[in-house]
């Protein structure tokens, strides 16, 4: 059976990172109808992805200068290398993309 919100966690190494330091994100893909509309409507599309993103992240070990992890929220998301945001931000595209084409196929069925 279905079920709603089931996560889709996928661990990505970014560019930002080495061989021997790499920077890895656990990224829950899972992108709600909700979500995916209230993304394409919202004319601030930085500040909506940013909050997809944020909220899609499970785990990163991107840490300050005391080695410490940094928390997840939508200030050290903003601050993350622009290679590292641009992965994410399609990763998170693929899953809004999907989840749209999902909606519009199912809403005409709906209605017959």
């Amino acid at each position: 059976m279905p079920k709603l919100s089931s996560p889709n966690i996928v661990e990505l190494k970014l560019p930002s990172g080495t061989e021997d330091d790499p920077t890895i994100v656990k990224l829950d893909t899972t992108i709600t109808t909700k979500q995916a509309l209230d993304l394409s409507q919202d004319e601030d599309k930085t500040e909506a992805t940013i909050g997809l993103i944020t909220a899609g992240i499970k785990e990163w070990n991107y840490a300050n200068e005391k080695g410490e992890i940094e928390p997840i929220n939508a200030e050290t998301v903003g601050r993350m290398p622009l290679e590292d945001f641009t992965v994410l931000a399609e990763k998170i595209g693929e899953s809004v993309d999907a989840t749209l084409s999902a909606e519009r196929v199912s809403n005409p069925e709906k209605k017959a």
